[in-house]
Formats: C-alpha cells, structure tokens, sequence
C-alpha cells in the first residue's frame, strides 16, 4: 500500500477555523518576544503557523504542535536562530513554507523551493534539505516536487520571480 504523504493533507477546513488568516493585535505583539526581538507586525496563517517582522529582522514561528506534524528532515531543522520552531526571513523560512504548501500563496511555495534548492546552500544544513527535495523517494519530498511543478505549469514561477 502507498504510503501517504504528510503535506499532501489538506488544510483548506483549518485554513477558515477562528484565529486564521489575521493580522495579529495590537495586545499579542506586545506580549509576544522573537529570536529579533520585539515583533511590529505579525500575522496568523493558521494557529501555531505565525510570521513575525521586526524593525531588523524576521520570520515564521511554528508552534511544538506544528513543527511536530513536519516531515523529520524538516522539523529537525537546525535554525539560524538556534531556537527550534523559529525560521529566520532569509533562508530558513522556506522550510516553514514546504512544510505546509497549502496555506501559503502558490508564489511563496514556488519560491521557497527554490529559495531551498537553489539560493540557501551555504552550509551542509541546507544542502541536507535541497538533496531531500531534489533527489529523495521520501512520499513528502515527491508531493513537494510535484505540487511545485503543478504550480509552476499553471505560471505561478513567473509570478515567484
């Protein structure tokens, strides 16, 4: 039997659930500290799926529960920041993206695949991940191939250029 893939779930019943797709307020920035420090603008994907932006810096938050549900090559991640569940704005938060394709614009997918296969090979860390796209049988990395590939055909690359 075919072993499903992980990201191939769909999330469009959890994409509507309350708390989705929302800026965050004024109440959660201010209680809310990042690896980058104090956040001025966040906003909601999905609960435990959040984007942060500094007056430096940036990037997505996944919650533990979040970054449980990853593909393993995913969830174990090592950060820029160090901190787990923290994807920094140049190159690790492509990895938050893939881990969860359907709830990001189809621009962003195809960009962070090939922000991960392409653009962030400067350590061994992302080499580790760009293999894992480009070239693995894993039933996740195969989903992400063609899912880009799909959104891609359908002249989103242009768009993600």
């Amino acid at each position: 039997m075919p072993i499903t893939p992980r990201l191939s779930q769909s999330l469009i019943t959890e994409s509507s659930a309350p708390g989705a797709n929302r800026p965050l307020t004024t109440l959660e920035l201010r209680t809310t500290c990042t690896p980058w420090g104090a956040p001025d603008y966040g906003y909601v994907y999905l609960p435990g799926i959040t984007l942060y932006g500094t007056p430096s810096h940036g990037g997505f938050y996944l919650s533990p529960v979040r970054l449980a549900a990853l593909p393993p090559v995913l969830a174990s991640f090592p950060t820029f920041c160090g901190e787990a569940g923290w994807f920094e704005e140049d190159c690790d938060w492509c990895y938050a993206v893939l881990g969860y394709p359907r709830v990001f614009e189809p621009k962003r997918v195809v960009a962070a695949f090939k922000g991960a296969t392409t653009h962030c090979l400067k350590d061994e860390k992302y080499q580790t991940v760009a293999r894992w796209l480009t070239d693995s049988t894993d039933p996740d990395a195969a989903f992400l191939r063609d899912w880009v590939s799909s959104l891609s055909s359908a002249g989103t690359a242009s768009a993600a250029a």
